[in-house]
């Protein structure tokens, strides 16, 4: 069982592919939000039946991206208890292979689905508020042309924004009143198309 849990972890080709499914994404998440989770707490947490994330939660621990941290003793069999790998994870800036931004690509188009069937879920939610000091909902999208100032603000809003939303998840309200959100950020540049 490992002492200490690594600060960043750089993501490999096989780990970037364990994560293209939105549920491997949710599962990680939880052990962020979290913290150590036997399968159980986890689909507790999670809302989930524990058998059906055996499975995701051991091609987690194959790719490295969860570690077993501790076993507890229970009236049935013992409990193994996960962790995550390490604190962060981060893309591989130096690789840029075909099938690195593939697999980089369709993990984070899992990500967008999930965004998407959430998106759609409140939707159709008679209860959600569009607008006002109340707005439940928001979907935005722009395509400003920035400068590395520009670029520079914007990333630091956006860092300002996780550390919040980081603290709530580490911190959450009670219960009363206090819903779940679902989040979603890209950025990304555009290349600018050659003249015709």
């Amino acid at each position: 069982m490992p002492d200490r849990k690594a600060k960043k972890q750089v993501l490999t080709l096989a780990q970037v592919r364990a994560l293209r499914t939105p549920l491997r994404q949710r599962v990680l998440e939880a052990f962020e939000r979290h913290g150590p989770l036997s399968v159980g707490e986890l689909g507790a947490h999670m809302r989930r039946v524990p058998e059906t994330l055996y499975y995701h939660v051991s091609a987690l621990e194959k790719a490295g991206l969860l570690v077993r941290s501790a076993t507890r003793a229970t009236s049935g069999p013992a409990e193994t208890v996960y962790d995550r790998a390490a604190e962060s994870i981060v893309f591989d800036q130096a690789d840029r292979s075909r099938a690195y931004t593939e697999a980089a690509g369709q993990m984070a188009s899992a990500a967008l689905r999930e965004a998407e069937r959430r998106h759609i879920r409140a939707l159709g939610d008679p209860d959600t508020v569009f607008g006002g000091p109340a707005r439940q909902k928001m979907l935005y999208q722009a395509q400003p042309r920035l400068n590395k100032a520009g670029l520079k603000q914007l990333n630091r809003m956006l860092g300002e924004i996780d550390r919040f939303l980081d603290e709530q998840a580490q911190h959450p309200p009670e219960r009363g009143g206090a819903q779940e959100y679902s989040v979603t950020f890209v950025i990304s540049p555009i290349p600018e198309e050659p003249e015709a």
